[in-house]
């Protein structure tokens, strides 16, 4: 070892001591250091990071600020923020794999930056109204950050004629202290930087290719390729030499169930920076395993960040998940706007998975996925009824002449039945369950096969099947009108007949009280059971145990359908202990004559907008059975910007005092990629502000007023020109 390099490792070894010290003294200090950390390695761009905190010293020692001046907050969300007297002084980013810097300027500074760089983003609304100040923003690894350094000094100069940060005193359990620290003292800067080991989990299949698995390849040839060119070219580039590597396949079991193979673990010993290739020194003999969690692994490289999933890996410890312990009744409930959906999706997404889920994207890929199997979403209106949630009759209008009524499962049944038989089957022998679950495939199978014949199915030489509906085949006998789809042959009777391995006609005798059949069509029962079992596979693996899931059904503007009417008796089944596997479990009596109790692995979620309903006038059943997470208007989110939120404050203190805290305005409409405030403004919140004040326009102009926006004269609808000078 090198002399220089022994003396950069005492001195990183004593700046831990340092900071040890520091964090024990500090409560969260320890806290606080790991969000930088974890920030620092999301943005994977130390570059970046290091102009960043260039930026930031500059303006922190030219205005003599340190971390007890109340006018500085800094963040380590998703992102890296240092903000003086509540204006943004710089950012650094990463939003879909591109790094991004931002700062705010005094707007006299911007033709000059453009000639410099084109490619400068900025709000060029603001500039149109005159604004004073303005948001730019640029790929890090084009920005010189000295040519930045005295627009963002004078800007935050002016800011420091306030008394303190309006983020530090709303916020301050996020001011992350470390980030002040590593502007102004280069050691802290060096540790954070040398501590940020990195782990990637990496594909090895090239479609097309013979073979398309190049696992091998890469091993015995000791590098890792990236089979594309022109995709994850930056992402390979900026993997550091000494990061741990594994190749991983990610592939689906029964049909829904995403399972990772980890294949081979390295250590990258080179990386030439072409973005196509990396020298990589595989561990010998390496025994490839399974973990249960594919998460968002599926592109061909990812950085692996969360602990525990780096501890499975790489640590051959088991990945320790916290189990989520969420309530089976749950409501979000507050006024328009405040994310009430978009917590619904995460929420559903960590029920689902039984794990905390944090990326959104993420989120979004487990909720389409089980969209439609073990998620359900439905949107509660006036006109909702007990027969569209639960179980109705409904006209057979292919029954000929003669009326009849066949009945419908509602949504809520639906889904019930299915939690219910994922219970069912999770307390069975795994012998028993696979049975079954053969016998499920040789249904399928079969029913395909029905639907592929153009002429009706022959079930003998007088009977039938003549339709696929979802829960029976329709069928004809020989006593009936052979154009008359008069008998449904259910698929629940088919599997009575398979639970009970049913094997000769003489069989069928036993079983003719399954659906009260008469012999003939018992037989014809058990002729297309004897046709169902010829698709039953083989076998290919030992039988497993079925493990219980999660279910949920998210019912949005639960406010606005009559509950009473909707749920029925379903409103004191759905309490925990009235469950399936409560302390006292209840059943009722469908209007069809079946027995129903609600699933205890069935989550219901709503949400309710308070602008239509407070919850002081909702259904006083449903209050006692749900629990309430309020939702209303924040102004700073983890890792995404709210735009104008001065505007909003203002406004939403006003509604306040006038109408209540039910009718504020929420974050989302200041949020997205349209910053434009007049757009946004006039097209969506003054429409929503007129709503609320029954087209008052007195009281509106009033609020917009306060809130410091200029109205234009005499417009009808009410519109604003922009923010008052």
């Amino acid at each position: 070892m090198g002399f220089g390099l022994a003396k950069m490792l005492i001195a990183i070894c004593r700046t831990y001591d340092l900071i040890l010290q520091t964090t024990t003294m500090n409560g969260n200090g320890y806290e606080q250091l790991q969000d930088l950390k974890k920030v620092i390695k999301k943005i994977r761009d130390l570059e970046a990071v290091n102009k960043f905190f260039d930026a930031a010293k500059h303006v922190l020692t030219r205005l003599g600020l340190t971390n007890e001046d109340g006018l500085v907050y800094a963040a380590a969300l998703d992102s890296l923020q240092l903000t003086v007297g509540g204006k943004y002084v710089t950012n650094v980013s990463r939003k879909r794999g591109i790094v991004t810097l931002g700062f705010y300027i005094p707007t006299k500074y911007l033709d000059s930056f453009l000639q410099k760089y084109p490619d400068l983003g900025y709000n060029t609304e603001a500039v149109s109204q005159g604004s004073n100040i303005i948001w730019v923003s640029l790929e890090a690894n084009k920005v010189q950050t000295e040519d930045f350094l005295e627009a963002i000094t004078e800007l935050a100069q002016q800011r420091t004629k306030e008394e303190k940060s309006p983020y530090r005193s709303q916020y301050g359990d996020k001011h992350n202290e470390w980030i002040i620290k590593a502007a102004l003292e280069p050691k802290i800067r060096a540790f954070l930087f040398a501590s940020t080991d990195s782990y990637y989990l990496v594909g090895a299949y090239w479609e097309g290719l013979t073979p398309e698995n190049q696992t091998e390849r890469f091993v015995n040839n000791s590098i890792w390729e990236n089979g594309y060119d022109d995709k994850f070219l930056e992402d390979v580039s900026k993997v550091p030499v000494g990061s741990q590597i594994a190749i991983k396949s990610v592939f689906t079991r029964e049909k829904t169930k995403p399972v990772m193979a980890i294949k081979a673990r390295g250590t990258v010993t080179g990386n030439p920076k072409d973005g196509r290739k990396l020298e990589v020194q595989w561990e010998p003999d390496f025994k490839p395993f399974e973990v249960d969690f594919p998460g968002s692994y599926w592109a061909t490289i990812k950085e692996v960040i969360k602990q525990e999933h780096i501890q499975a890996i790489w640590k051959d410890k088991p990945a320790e998940t916290t189990p989520m312990n969420f309530p089976l009744n749950t409501i979000f409930y507050g006024p328009p706007g405040t994310g009430k959906t978009y917590t619904t999706l995460l929420r559903a997404s960590q029920i689902i998975e039984n794990r905390e889920v944090e990326d959104y994207q993420e989120a979004q890929r487990i909720f389409n996925e089980n969209l439609g199997d073990r998620i359900e979403f439905i949107t509660f209106h006036q006109n909702y009824s007990y027969e569209n949630f639960i179980q109705g009759l409904r006209p057979d209008t292919e029954n000929g002449a003669e009326l009849s009524f066949r009945k419908v499962d509602g949504v809520f049944k639906r889904i019930a039945d299915r939690a219910l038989n994922n219970l069912r089957l999770s307390e069975k022998a795994p012998e028993e369950v696979s049975r079954e679950l053969l016998f499920e495939q040789a249904l399928e199978k079969f029913i395909e096969k029905v639907q592929e014949n153009e002429e009706n199915f022959k079930i003998n030489e007088t009977a039938y099947i003549s339709e696929v509906e979802e829960k029976a085949f329709r069928y004809t006998g020989d006593k009936w009108n052979k154009h008359a789809n008069v008998l449904r042959m259910k698929f629940s009777d088919l599997r009575e007949f398979d639970r009970n391995r049913v094997s000769s006609r003489q069989g069928v005798k036993k079983l003719k009280s399954i659906s009260g059949l008469a012999n003939q069509h018992a037989t014809y029962y058990f002729l297309v059971y004897q046709q169902i079992l010829k698709y039953i596979p083989q076998a290919s693996e030992a039988p497993t145990k079925v493990k219980r899931q999660n279910y949920v059904i998210i019912i949005d503007e639960i406010n606005r359908a009559n509950i009473s009417r909707v749920f029925g008796e379903l409103i004191t089944l759905i309490e925990p202990d009235k469950r399936s596997h409560g302390a006292i479990p209840l059943r009722c009596t469908l209007p069809s004559g079946e027995e129903f109790v609600v699933p205890s692995n069935l989550y219901i979620i709503g949400t309710m907008n308070t602008a239509d309903k407070s919850i002081a006038l909702l259904d006083i059943a449903l209050r006692r059975r749900f629990e309430f997470e309020a939702m209303y208007p924040k102004y700073q989110l983890d890792g995404q910007q709210v735009y104008d939120t001065e505007v909003l404050e203002k406004i939403n203190k006003k509604v306040v005092e006038l109408k209540g805290h039910d009718f504020q305005i929420g974050h989302a409409y200041f949020m997205g990629e349209n910053n434009n405030l007049v757009e946004r403004m006039n097209k969506k919140v003054i429409p929503l502000l007129l709503e609320y004040f029954l087209n008052d326009e007195k009281e509106v102009s009033g609020i917009l007023a306060h809130a410091g926006l200029e109205a234009e004269d005499n417009a009808w609808p009410l519109r604003i020109k922009g923010k008052r000078d």
